[in-house]
Order: C-alpha cells, then structure tokens, then sequence
C-alpha cells in the first residue's frame, strides 16, 4: 500500500513538469502570456478575424497557462476580464436584430453573425479555459501536498535514524519489520538479521514469560501505549536493561501491529539498584541501632534499680544510721540515678519514636492540668536560683486536647533544657489559644541563647551546640529535644524555636483541638473523664523497675516493698515523693513490730553490719 502510494506520487511529479519552479519563474511565463494576449488579439483583428473572437482566442490561451503554472491570483483576474469581455461584445456590438456585424481593420463590413452564436461560442470558450485553469491548480495544489509530507517523512526519517535509542515496527505476531540503525549498537546484530527476528528473542529467558504476559495484556486490553523495563540478551551474550515504549497500530477497529521505542537504561538501572541496596541497608542500620537501643537500655534499667533501692534504704537508715556526709553522697548517687534513667528513658523513647512504636493516648483535659505539672517543675527552676512565672490565658477553652503523659514528658524538656542553660533570670510557661481550632504553649529564658547558624540543628537527635568533652554544665546526650520534636508531631502539632544570642530563647508547641472538642463545656462534662484518664495516665507514667534475680527479690522483700516508682522525666512528683515516704514509713512500723528483721541499734552491731 504506502509503495502503491509512493508510485502514484512519483507519477504526479512527472506529469507536473512546472512544481519545481519557483513563483519568479511562474510569473515571469505569466508575463509571456500577456505578451503572447497581446500579439494574437491584434495579428486576429489584423487579418479580418471578428474582434470577439480574436480576444477570446488570446483569453483563453492566457487563463490556461496562469493555471497551470499555479498562480491563482493572475487565473481568477483573467476569468474576470473574459467575462467582462464577453458582456461588453454582446452588448456593444449586436443590434436590435441581436446580430452582431463584423469590420476587418479597414473598417469595411466583412460578415454579420447571430449573438446567440457567439455567445455560445463565448461561453464554451469560457468552460474550457477555466477547466484548464482548474485542474492546473488542482495539480499544483496536490504535488504541494507531496512534497510538504516528503519533507516532513525525511525529517522523521533522519530523527528516527540519527537517534541513540532504538525504534522499531512489528507485526502482529510479534517479528520485526523495520528497525532503526541504532539497534545494530544496542544489540549487535545486523538491521538484516533483526528484520524477521521476534521480539521475544532477544529477551532474556527468565524474562520472557513476565514480558508475553505484559504485552498480550496490552493487546487484549486495547492500551494504546505502555512502557515497560525488562532486560535483553546481545550478540555477544552481553545483557542489558531496556525501557521499550509500545503504541498499537490499528486498521480500523483491529489492532495490525506495534511500533515502539527502545531505551538503553543500563546504567540508570545500576546506580537504582545501588540506592536500593544502600537504603536497604540504611533501614536495617536502623532497625539495628533501634534494637540495640532498646536492648542496651532494658539491660540498663536491671541493675540500675538495684543500686537506686539500695542506696535509699541506706540513706533512710534502714542498714543503720548514717553521717550526714554519707547522706549527701548517697543523695549524690540517687541524683546520678535519676539522670542515668532519664537517660536510659531518652533512648527507649528514641528507639520507638524511631520505629514507629510509639503509643499515644489522646484524650480531653482541663487547662488547669498543667498547674499540676508546674507544681513539680516549679521547685526545679528556682533551686537553680531562678524565677519561675507560668501565665495561662483567659481566653483556653474548657477542654484542652492531646497525650497527657507525653506532654508532661515534653514540657518537662522544655523546662529542664531552659533551667540548664539559664544562669540568672527567668524561666516562663504560657499557655494560651492562638485561634479556634489550636492551642499553644510556650516555655522562654532567659539563659545564652543559641546561635542563629545552628538554630535549624537543636530538633535534630544527639545534636548539641557545644559536643566537646568539656561542656560543663551541660550534660546529656543531646536527645530531649529530638524527642520533643517528635513527640509533637505525633501528636498532629508543631514547635519551633525563636533564640537571640545573649538574650534567651523560646519554644512554641502547637496543638490541634477535634472539632468534638472545641465547645466551651461544663466542669461536669469535663472532670468525669478526665478523672478515668488521669488514673490511667499515673498508672502509665510509673513503670515498675524489673527485678531479674532472685538476689535482688530477696533484697526487695526483706526492705518488704516494691520497686522504686521513676516518673517519666527524670523528676519525681509529688505522689512519687508521697509514696517513698509513705514505703519508708511501712517498712520502719514492719521493722519495730518484727524483731528478725529488725536493723541492729547498737554501735558495734551498726558497724558489723556496715
């Protein structure tokens, strides 16, 4: 069919001798056949011919060549001027006879004719001119056509040849029928050899079955394009992976073949697979660190509740009396305590924030349960010689929304973090609501500041300002806000940070309000569940320490009480605080009423036992 297509397009540049020539040369034959107008109306008129007919003779020969040569402008004015000529010769020169009476150039009468007759000599002169005219245009119009799509061809052509990827034409069966140069690079097998060759050939074998699938699907399906990546076995048994995009060709409503396009993504396939590979084994790092964490700081807890149990029975004299000097040490080795669980509590937050194992409970609560908080946190700023100032707006609805346990556990960073690196001043907690569906706190310093370099760094985990050995005073291992930053954003929030060097800093948290939740309620509505959940939330904030062995069971049972109780944050409540001494109490009455277990009075007993 397209050779069928091509014959007759080769044909009509035969027969079309003038479509080479440019529009000069038209008009300069235009020009010609004015001249030659000129000439054959006077050597006509000149030798006795009618003048009618001696003009429409030149007319004629006129109006064919400027069709033929294509110029529609010069064709269209000489059917008009042979119009006219025609209407002016039978009403100028026929008589009321409707005869018309011919004069040589002597102007002596030489014939008459009917104006019938010559008009319909007129009219058939006309037609025919204009049918000349016509299909010259026609033709020319037509081999413009050719030529503009054989120009567009070779322009396809050259671009499908030039290009490094390969394209291809195949039947339906799947073998090729045309393939670009290229795939003699890609593949190295000749143009010849391809041609003939299925598709199916050239794929690898294990990937052959996947990729019939994949394209039969395409066929029954009617997809008009589909890009697939599979790879190919070469000449040399060289393997590579290509990205092929196939469009069906349709006859109609039936599917006749494919052509398609083919990429070498060899090297962009190796450098995927090496980022795969890579964050592959980022993930199990992880996994791993997670893990290790998690494992490290359980194993931590064990002995660690040990040594914190032993040295308060001590402290409170249960082995005996104590020398304030021994007192304060023992206070010393509580304190160390109490920082190594915050630090152990640290790292298993960070192990589940991490992955992804973290539980929240997310629940109503009055505003005024932050006061309860500060109670705790107020005595820890101002032993540090510093101010503390808390303002909760007017304007906090009744009910305010989020993890109560993991707020306290985020304010308590914030507040520890802001007492640590404030020497003299202030440390501030505002609770307010910025609009409708949030509310806000804030916790501000008065301390150094942090640097404006290193500003968009304090969220990030182990990150601290000063990572030397030598930090003084600021201890830790640089988790607290690292945590508080995720913590929030579990929670659906957001915090940010504002810091002027010298002056201070501030932390914002953000929360979001339910809908449920934004109405203003009665104290009734709120303190019923809020009860249930500040019972489940004390319940859940103390773990109990695990005791591994039986020593350590003996040692807990002969001081006849459990485990110390350890608040989330590293400082302990006032419940907390209640419960030790009401455990001390117990122990001293069990002691007295109980004369085995009853600790020695006397001095040398005291220092046997010591």
């Amino acid at each position: 069919m397209a050779q069928d297509a091509r014959d007759s397009e080769d044909f009509l540049e035969r027969i079309m001798f003038v479509a080479g020539w440019s529009t000069r040369r038209r008009w300069r034959v235009a020009l010609l056949a004015l001249v030659a107008f000129v000439v054959i109306s006077t050597v006509s008129y000149a030798f006795g011919f009618p003048q009618t007919v001696a003009l429409f003779l030149a007319v004629t020969y006129l109006l064919a060549t400027c069709g033929l040569v294509g110029l529609p402008g010069a064709w269209l004015l000489g059917i008009l001027a042979f119009l006219t000529l025609a209407i002016n010769s039978i009403l100028l020169y026929s008589d009321v006879y409707g005869e018309v009476h011919v004069h040589n150039a002597a102007g002596l009468y030489t014939n008459t004719f009917s104006a019938a007759i010559i008009l319909s000599q007129f009219v058939v002169v006309m037609i025919v001119s204009t049918a000349v005219g016509a299909v010259g245009m026609l033709l020319m119009r037509t081999h413009q056509e050719v030529v503009a799509r054989r120009h567009t061809e070779a322009r396809y052509r050259l671009l499908v040849e030039e290009t490094s990827d390969v394209a291809y034409i195949s039947d339906l069966n799947g073998h090729f029928t045309y393939v670009s140069p290229s795939a003699t690079k890609l593949t190295g097998y000749k143009r010849e050899q391809l041609v003939g060759m299925h598709y199916l050939e050239l794929v690898v074998p294990e990937w052959q079955e996947a990729t019939l699938a994949f394209y039969k699907e395409q066929f029954h399906s009617g997809l008009p394009e589909t890009i697939f990546l599979f790879p190919i076995i070469c000449a040399d048994g060289d393997r590579r992976w290509v990205e092929q995009t196939v469009v069906l060709e349709t006859d109609g409503d039936k599917v006749s073949g494919f052509h398609a396009l083919v990429r070498d993504v060899t090297d962009r396939k190796r450098v995927e697979d090496e980022l795969q590979s890579a964050r592959d084994k980022a993930v199990r790092a992880s996994r791993f660190k997670s893990q290790l964490l998690a494992n490290v700081s359980h194993d931590l807890r064990i002995p660690l509740s040990s040594i914190m149990l032993i040295a308060e029975m001590l402290q409170k004299g249960y082995y005996g009396d104590v020398s304030e000097e021994q007192e304060e040490r023992l206070q010393i080795i509580r304190d160390s305590g109490a920082m190594l669980q915050l630090l152990i509590k640290n790292l298993l937050d960070e192990a589940q924030l991490e992955a992804g194992k973290l539980e929240l409970k997310m629940q109503p609560f009055p505003p005024e349960y932050f006061l309860n908080i500060t109670s705790v946190l107020k005595p820890l700023v101002e032993q540090r010689g510093l101010r503390w100032e808390e303002d909760l707006a007017d304007n906090l609805p009744s009910v305010l929304y989020g993890d109560v346990d993991r707020l306290k556990q985020i304010l308590s960073n914030l507040v520890t973090n802001a007492a640590k690196f404030t020497r003299k001043g202030k440390v501030k907690l505002r609770v307010f609501q910025p609009d409708n569906a949030h509310w806000t706190f804030e916790v501000s310093d008065t301390g150094k500041g942090i640097a404006q370099n290193v500003l968009s760094h304090v969220f990030e985990p182990f990150w601290q300002e000063d990572g030397s050995i030598t930090r003084g005073e600021q201890t830790g291992i640089g988790l607290g806000l690292s945590i508080v930053k995720q913590l929030t954003t579990c929670m659906d929030g957001s915090i940010t940070v504002d810091s002027i060097e010298g002056e201070g800093t501030t932390f914002t948290a953000t929360f979001p309000i339910p809908d449920a939740y934004r109405q203003q309620k009665t104290e009734e509505q709120v303190a019923e569940p809020f009860v249930e959940a500040d019972a489940e939330i004390t319940q859940t904030s103390k773990p109990t320490l695990p005791i591994p062995d039986e020593a350590d069971a003996e040692l807990l049972e002969e001081g006849g009480r459990e485990p110390l109780n350890q608040s989330t944050d590293g400082v302990p409540s006032e419940a907390e605080e209640s419960a030790a001494a009401k455990s001390s109490a117990e122990v001293s009455s069990e002691d007295a009423d109980e004369e085995p277990t009853q600790p020695p009075t006397s001095d040398d007993e005291k220092s046997q036992n010591a």
